[in-house]
């Protein structure tokens, strides 16, 4: 790998450096930096969850996982609430509405089945697991992968605007491609 020597013009800019936590830090210049921002919600959340839901132990086997995902088996999308593209306010079918919403879903319908008589009475479980066997563990990884993902990219660009700071850059032990080990501009 070969690096470049940095531009003059690089500064000012977000680094957004995600471990097991997020910390957001303003570089003005080459010693000229300051945290101005960050969130708890980083590939500790991403192991530590995963590690329950899956039993996964590597962060490698979860990425794994979460690339062989379809977040839409778990995340409630808006073509699941309108049936197609929002166009009032140009969301697609595929935009996450929200994340893990097809799993709340499924215990409310298997709750009001077990009020009504149907399906949890007299110790019958059979429905209630079959339904959450549904949910592949893949298709969690990859939803809590964006939702993480997401929630950083979001705080990221807020702080960007913020502190007026056009580039963005990610990087961390949660950016695993070689391409994007160093960081990667927005």
């Amino acid at each position: 790998m070969q690096f470049a020597e940095a531009r003059a013009d690089i500064y000012p800019y977000l680094l957004v450096n995600i471990g097991s936590g997020v910390s957001m830090i303003k570089v003005s210049g080459p010693r000229q930096f300051e945290r101005v921002g960050g969130t708890s919600l980083g590939s500790g959340t991403f192991w530590g969850i995963l590690s329950l839901l899956t039993g996964a132990r590597t962060f490698d086997e979860m990425l794994r996982m979460a690339e062989q995902g379809d977040n839409s088996g778990v995340d409630m999308l808006v073509g699941d609430i309108y049936g197609t593209d929002y166009g009032k306010t140009g969301l697609k079918s595929t935009t996450i509405a929200s994340t893990f919403g097809k799993v709340f879903k499924m215990k409310r319908v298997a709750e009001r089945n077990a009020e009504d008589g149907e399906g949890l009475s007299n110790g019958d479980h059979a429905k209630e697991e079959d339904s959450i066997r549904r949910f592949k563990i893949e298709d969690m990884a990859r939803s809590l992968l964006y939702a993480i993902s997401n929630n950083i990219g979001q705080i990221a660009y807020l702080q960007s605007e913020k502190h007026r700071l056009q580039h963005i850059y990610f990087g961390g032990s949660f950016i695993r491609s070689e391409e994007r080990r160093v960081g990667k501009e927005c």
